[in-house]
């Protein structure tokens, strides 16, 4: 065996969580445009170039929402809120209201992220190679 065969299955072996996450959050999205685009092959003149745009459109929205969403809410909450609750007593409510909803978010995120993220990498290629596809004259 050589060494990257030894490390493969060491980190399978080790951290099987890990390697099943890897594959779920990393390598499905990829295979998953790669199947829409060969079934829509015959209609695209330039296949790589669909692949390639229908990959980046379905792992960089959600990165756009982790960055431009998620990480905001979280310094808020994080850095912001208990500030915000100790300078304005009389809005303890409605910060505390404001911030039931990240953290109901958080909580459910076990089972919601990977039902969300795998409605998104099953349904967001075929859309975006269709948009592709409206775009070629014909």
């Amino acid at each position: 065996m050589n060494v990257a065969t030894d490390t493969f299955h060491a980190f399978a072996q080790r951290y099987p969580d890990a390697f099943g996450l890897w594959l779920f959050f990393g390598i499905l999205p990829v295979v998953a445009c790669v199947l829409w685009t060969l079934r829509y092959r015959s209609q695209a003149p330039r296949p790589w170039s669909v692949l390639s745009l229908t990959v980046a459109c379905t792992l960089g929205y959600p990165a756009m929402l982790v960055v431009l969403l998620v990480l905001p809410v979280s310094v808020f909450s994080i850095f912001l809120a208990p500030a915000m609750l100790d300078a304005y007593p009389t809005w303890r409510t409605a910060l505390l209201a404001l911030l039931y909803l990240p953290e109901w978010f958080s909580r459910q995120a076990f089972w919601l992220v990977p039902i969300a993220w795998l409605c998104w990498v099953m349904l967001a290629p075929a859309a975006f190679i269709r948009k592709q596809l409206q775009r070629v004259p014909a």
